[in-house]
């Protein structure tokens, strides 16, 4: 069965409102939901254990919430959505990567996040710590053809 094998599961640029079906991806690491329609964080629960790299680039999330316990997540993308604090990320315990870019936010509130790995400073930035030559980011690689538009000839 699929389930119980996979590892990656890219649903990026989809119709995607609510979270659901999660518990049976037994074997999930990297989940990315970027470019749907996503209100909130919610129902990952049975993947706290396995997650290492979640996406929800440019959606429609405005707080950093049902993340509690994701010990292994070290990578996490929210950038263009509606987030305006810094917030929910205590528990991420191996959290080396996060990207805020093109949210709300209007100030670094420090928080126990942002002495882990060192905020980088730059208001356009939007990240902590340097992106590793295996991130997904959705930003630096203006070449990856997957996720950006074809020019026009």
């Amino acid at each position: 069965m699929l389930s119980d094998t996979l590892t990656e599961l890219d649903l990026y640029d989809n119709a995607i409102g609510h979270i659901n079906g999660v518990e049976k991806l037994t074997k999930l690491t990297s989940l990315d939901l970027s470019f749907n329609g996503i209100k909130h964080i919610k129902r990952l629960e049975p993947l706290k254990d396995l997650l290492q790299n979640l996406y929800f680039v440019q959606n429609r999330i405005s707080r950093i919430e049902g993340l509690n316990g994701f010990s292994r997540l070290t990578n996490l993308e929210l950038g263009a959505n509606r987030i305006r604090e810094i917030e929910g990320l205590e528990s991420l315990v191996s959290l080396e990567q996060l990207w805020l870019g093109k949210n709300k936010i209007t100030e670094l509130k420090v928080c126990s996040c942002t002495s882990r790995t060192g905020w980088d400073g730059s208001a356009d930035a939007g990240r902590i710590s340097e992106p590793s030559p295996n991130s997904r980011s959705y930003r630096s690689n203006p070449t990856d053809s997957r996720r950006s538009k074809p020019s026009k000839t």
